[in-house]
């Protein structure tokens, strides 16, 4: 049998080898208990503030948003989302109690999905202007080692996504989504970000640490166990190999 050896590949293997079982990854792939891992390890002001978590739809009938913006989301999925803000206020209360049906594991089958408890959590909407959808900053991080930062921009509206060295020099491959010539601009905690990403990705061979950042601060939003469930291929393809390399790189 010939072992794989690009990235996607690789990725395969971890979703479909029991890897993604472990209870840790289980664990830090809900979207409610993952700030306690956070917490944990690189303190809780690297959190997204929790408003509320409602556990059952009959929840969603009685809930009251006390503070706007705000973000809702699933804990035991991932794409769904919704901002609520004051030029916004409206609730799709329908749409809510519809994600408790949600069966993650069955559209993607990342077996770490398959025992999460449904629930919807309401948290605070971080950006520098409180209005302003952020960008994402994805660190790839291999036994505890960042390598490559992958910049999500513009999500909500025509999603670019471009990939950056720890030296932030833009790389010269894609995945699937679209890129511009312009540069995203480094972001000023980006040495803080590292750390972060390195502290929290040392129990795992593989993970990818997300994050916003401002001017200041510096707000871990998820672990991601399988990026893309492994089945998004890099463009060029040898990519594939270059990062594959990663899997088995200690340095």
């Amino acid at each position: 049998m010939i072992s794989p050896r690009g990235y996607s590949d690789l990725l395969f293997k971890m979703r479909t080898d029991g890897t993604l079982l472990d209870p840790l990854r289980q664990f830090v792939s809900d979207k409610e208990f993952v700030k306690h891992f956070v917490g944990a390890v690189v303190g809780w002001e690297h959190t997204v503030k929790t408003y509320k978590v409602l556990h059952s739809p009959n929840e969603v009938d009685d809930l009251e948003l006390e503070r706007l913006p705000c973000v809702l989301k699933p804990t035991h999925a991932c794409g769904p989302v919704m901002f609520i803000t004051e030029d916004e206020p409206i609730l799709d209360r329908e749409q809510l109690k519809s994600w408790f049906k949600i069966d993650y594991y069955k559209e993607s089958r990342e077996i770490n999905y398959k025992y999460l408890r449904p629930k919807v959590i309401v948290e605070e909407f971080f950006s520098e202007d409180g209005q302003t959808v952020p960008s994402d900053y994805k660190v790839f991080c291999f036994n505890g080692i960042p390598k490559f930062i992958q910049v999500d921009s513009d999500r909500y509206s025509g999603h670019y996504q471009h990939f950056y060295d720890l030296a932030w020099n833009r790389l010269k491959f894609t995945a699937g989504f679209f890129a511009r010539p312009k540069d995203d601009p480094k972001p000023q905690m980006l040495d803080d970000m590292l750390d972060i990403a390195a502290q929290l990705s040392r129990p795992f061979p593989f993970v990818r640490v997300d994050m916003y950042s401002t001017e200041t601060e510096v707000k871990v939003g998820e672990l991601t166990n399988c990026p893309h469930g492994s089945v998004r291929k890099l463009d060029p393809p040898e990519t594939e190999y270059l990062l594959g390399g990663y899997f088995g790189d200690n340095r």
